[in-house]
């Protein structure tokens, strides 16, 4: 079984004032860098929240705007079918308008 090395304790009582400020000043210098990165990434996390809020909303609008386009397409289909089982004549003017009738007859709307 292989020793690992254990890191020291940050004062020993062994250690001279010069050393105890050294060490002193890592362990406050490593304090400091580690709040400053704590910092920033509460930065990101409130920037990435923003973020998420926004693209909820935008996906909010969006998902309204389709249930009233379905609406919209569903009376269209009805429209659509309500025009191809009236009659040929009454369809006919409401594609070429009133008394604007073929030579043909009326036939040759039905094609179209």
């Amino acid at each position: 079984m292989v020793k690992k090395k254990s890191e020291p304790a940050p004062w020993d009582a062994s250690m001279k004032p010069e050393q105890l400020e050294k060490r002193l000043a890592w362990l406050d210098e490593n304090r400091r860098k580690e709040a400053e990165a704590v910092a920033r990434l509460n930065e990101r996390v409130e920037a990435m929240e923003e973020t998420r809020a926004k693209g909820a909303s935008q996906i909010k609008g969006v998902m309204s705007e389709i249930t009233r386009l379905g609406a919209i397409a569903v009376r269209i289909t009805q429209f659509d079918e309500a025009l191809a089982r009236c009659d040929c004549r009454a369809h006919y003017s409401i594609r070429r308008g009133p008394g604007k009738a073929p030579a043909g007859g009326f036939q040759a709307d039905r094609a179209g």
